[in-house]
């Protein structure tokens, strides 16, 4: 959601979702907590581990002229997971929260995250 802020992205531009690809596709509860707290339907596609070669592939057809454009091949199958509304609220909420209390926790987090010597 921070980088959503960083990039200046708003409703308008999450409406359409978003394209995830890789192992975080195998956590069905990553992927519903990654819709829920962006607001945007998450497509995730079957196979993700050929989404290299699909690819390759949409940019040869483009440059080939057998495609217009960069729409997936019909035999890509993608999920669509939605957000639940709830869920939404609650953790915008929950990010607005942390992002006024970060200032003040900031060097703590970093101490945190440092490593420690034996």
């Amino acid at each position: 959601r921070s980088l959503c802020d960083a990039l200046e992205l708003g409703a308008a531009d999450l409406a359409m979702g978003f394209h995830l690809v890789g192992g975080c596709c195998q956590s069905q509860a990553l992927v519903q907590i990654l819709s829920s707290v962006l607001g945007c339907p998450v497509h995730v596609h079957r196979g993700s581990q050929d989404v290299g070669a699909v690819g390759a592939w949409m940019v040869a057809g483009l440059s080939l002229g057998w495609a217009t454009d960069y729409q997936l091949p019909s035999t890509v199958q993608v999920d669509v997971v939605l957000p639940d509304d709830a869920d939404h609220i609650r953790y915008t909420q929950l990010h607005s929260i942390h992002r006024s209390l970060y200032p003040a926790l900031k060097d703590a987090f970093h101490a945190l995250a440092a490593p420690s010597d034996p």
